[in-house]
């Protein structure tokens, strides 16, 4: 692996590119459940298979250990001017209770990340 091709961080270990854009897909696709969870679907089937009060519970769980992940990530994202909306999006998303409201956080999110992930792209 050469120079160009490892990401820079604070953890001052070695991750390459191609991994982080990795992470960046597995999140996306982790934020898109939060959706589905919301709605009370089974991520995979996607049939509702809870109630809303229960939908709700999962939701907010959920999404509170997401940004624990992602905060937890301070480090790799350091220079990431983005990482910042994305944290403050993901919290407000935490805190929403109504489908439109969630919906429209959720593909905010989604495209914070994709930004994120295309500013790596663009580092290959």
């Amino acid at each position: 692996m050469g120079y160009d091709d490892e990401y820079k961080n604070n953890y001052k270990v070695t991750i390459s590119k191609n991994v982080m854009i990795e992470y960046h897909n597995r999140l996306i696709s982790s934020i898109f459940k939060a959706l589905t969870l919301f709605e009370g679907k089974d991520y995979i089937t996607k049939k509702i298979n809870v109630s809303t009060e229960e939908a709700l519970e999962q939701f907010q769980d959920y999404t509170n250990n997401l940004i624990f992940e992602v905060s937890g990530c301070k480090h790799l994202f350091y220079q990431n001017k983005e990482f910042i909306s994305l944290l403050a999006n993901m919290v407000e998303l935490h805190r929403k209770e109504t489908h439109k409201e969630v919906k429209s956080l959720v593909f905010t999110c989604i495209d914070i990340v994709e930004r994120m992930k295309g500013g790596l792209k663009d580092e290959l």
